[in-house]
């Protein structure tokens, strides 16, 4: 889910069952770049990771959005 904020930031988020709970975590993507030495083309790698929710009440009217919509079938 791509939630876009009122300033025009927007911000990934996943939606995960732990445990019981339905849980709104962000997406964040890690760029590396890497270069043997002067003068050499570099390369770089992408990854994501998990963080949580910076507060709760944020967290709740994400759920809530998310509730809004109907669930695919897998």
């Amino acid at each position: 889910m791509i939630v876009e904020h009122v300033t025009g930031n927007e911000e990934d988020v996943v939606v995960i069952q732990e445990g019981r709970k339905t849980k709104v975590k962000r997406l964040v993507k890690h760029l590396e770049i890497q270069t043997s030495s002067p003068g050499m083309l570099a390369t770089s790698t992408v990854s994501h990771s998990l963080a949580d929710v910076v507060d709760a009440d944020n967290e709740r009217r994400m759920l809530a959005i998310y509730k809004r919509f109907p669930k695919q079938a897998a």
